[in-house]
């Protein structure tokens, strides 16, 4: 996981998917991201933190503001002042509502396993891991849920 990045927390569901006309559909749910402050952001409001690390757009940060309000995004567990800035070490937790997008229903197969490498075949349209708008749409989960 690169430095800085948030961690993921979720709940796993048997019936988080839904196959349609030969694709497969997550349904919305919520994710708890969480981060530590790091030392280059001390001194920083949570506000510039998710403006100048996280990169968050001027369209974003009203709604990073109305999670705040409404206490979706907390910092060791209370709501931040919008102006108070952050310290090392604090931790930041935001409860998101996720939607995927939708990817071929292909189930993805193992080819081959070895003690350096595994080969799956999987449809063009699913992410290997975790990356930007796919979190369960991805070849490492519908793995994992597989050996589960």
């Amino acid at each position: 996981r690169p430095s800085g990045s948030p961690e993921e927390e979720e709940e796993r569901e048997e019936e988080d998917f839904v196959d349609w006309r030969g694709f497969r559909i997550v349904r919305p749910y919520m994710r708890k991201m969480r981060a530590r402050v790091k030392g280059a952001w001390s001194g920083q409001t949570v506000l510039q933190i998710f403006r100048n690390v996280f990169r968050a757009d001027e369209a974003t940060l009203p709604k990073i503001e109305d999670s705040i309000d409404k206490g979706r995004l907390l910092v060791d567990g209370k709501r931040p002042g919008k102006n108070v800035p952050l310290r090392t070490g604090q931790l930041i937790t935001h409860d998101i509502h996720r939607h995927e997008l939708i990817v071929l229903s292909e189930v993805p197969r193992v080819l081959s396993v070895d003690a350096c490498f595994v080969s799956v075949a999987k449809p063009p349209t699913l992410p290997c891991h975790t990356t930007g708008l796919y979190s369960k749409n991805t070849v490492l989960e519908l793995l994992e849920r597989e050996r589960d």
